[in-house]
């Protein structure tokens, strides 16, 4: 597991390298919060609503061989961009965790 360093805007647009791939993330905060994904410029997710404990990308052929992202938060609260890096983080799983953790 890696963690994701985010900043506290509600509406930012970040690229990371990981496992071989490059993930573009944007996140738009409205009354919740929504990501788009793309995996070495592939669309993987657009609009998609973010939930904390729940894989951003929500199946598995959708990560194109890599792992997922997940919102890790204190006491499963919601999103909140104020909190990132605080009580509430960004993570990368690979697909080994992925996988060990059934979590698609």
């Amino acid at each position: 597991m890696v963690e994701i360093t985010l900043q506290q805007t509600p509406n930012q647009s970040f690229s990371f390298d990981i496992d071989g791939k490059t993930y573009d993330v944007t996140l738009r905060t409205t009354e919740t919060t929504i990501a788009d994904i793309s995996i070495d410029n592939e669309l993987a997710i657009i609009g998609m609503r973010v939930m904390p404990y729940r894989p951003i990308i929500p199946y598995e052929y959708l990560t194109m061989g890599g792992g997922n992202l997940f919102f890790i938060t204190k006491n499963g609260e919601h999103l909140n961009y104020e909190e990132f890096g605080i009580s509430q983080y960004l993570v990368y799983l690979t697909p080994p965790e992925v996988e060990f953790l059934n979590a698609y």
